[in-house]
């Protein structure tokens, strides 16, 4: 879809797709994209860019189920006030969901994330003010979420992480002002919640961290605040500020 406001495009089947599965493009704005089955494309799923206030699944019924996609699952690139909620995605070769490029207040919310390549759910290149609340992500080769690259203010609440090779929560390249709160995050490699490089402000809040390596790192990030947090099992410190 090229240019065409408020599309919908919904309860369609794409097997074996050379590039994208369905790709919205080029100030499509207010697209509506739900109920949709997409397996085995070729590089990702679903993939919205340049487009505004799309709507990526929704209610129960209205989820888009994307399974083995050779890189992303998810993706809006420079998509201001996307909503992704309530889609399943499984086995994705890199992210499960990527919002990156500006997109900006976008809510990721609801999302089943099942064995992702690289990270369950990525934010990413000025992305700010980004919710992303009450996802289930399993068994990521590599993290849950990451918030990257001055993606300022995110908010990570309620999300269910569990068996990631390295962190639950990854923070880092000048995120600033991020609040990670309420999450239960359980057997991680290296670090339950993770934050670096100059992400500064951030609030670590009330979450709940089992067996993960070091339950939360902050290294090199100022003005942290870590507070009310529930470390059990920890391999090395429950809570190591560097």
């Amino acid at each position: 879809v090229n240019g065409a406001a408020q599309p919908t495009i919904r309860g369609n089947t794409v097997t074996n797709a050379g590039n994208q599965g369905i790709l919205v493009t080029a100030q499509s704005d207010g697209a509506v994209i739900t109920g949709n089955t997409v397996t085995a494309a070729a590089q990702s799923g679903i993939y919205v860019q340049n487009s505004a206030d799309a709507v990526i699944g929704g209610a129960a019924a209205d989820r888009n189920t994307v399974a083995t996609p050779q890189e992303i699952g998810i993706v809006v690139e420079n998509g201001p006030r996307a909503t992704v909620v309530n889609n399943k995605v499984t086995a994705a070769g890199k992210q499960g969901i990527l919002l990156t490029t500006g997109s900006v207040n976008g809510l990721v919310r609801g999302n089943e994330i099942v064995a992702p390549g690289i990270v369950g759910v990525y934010v990413a290149k000025q992305s700010t003010d980004v919710v992303v609340d009450a996802n289930s992500i399993t068994d990521s080769l590599a993290r849950g979420v990451v918030v990257d690259d001055g993606c300022h203010r995110a908010v990570v609440t309620a999300n269910q992480i569990a068996r990631t090779g390295f962190e639950g929560i990854f923070v880092t390249n000048a995120s600033t002002g991020v609040r990670v709160e309420a999450n239960t995050i359980q057997s991680t490699t290296t670090a339950g919640i993770y934050v670096t490089n100059a992400s500064a402000n951030v609030s670590l809040l009330s979450n709940t961290l089992t067996g993960c390596g070091v339950g939360v790192i902050v290294n090199g990030a100022a003005q942290p605040t870590i507070r009310g947090n529930t470390v059990t099992n920890a391999g090395n410190q429950g809570i190591l500020v560097t």
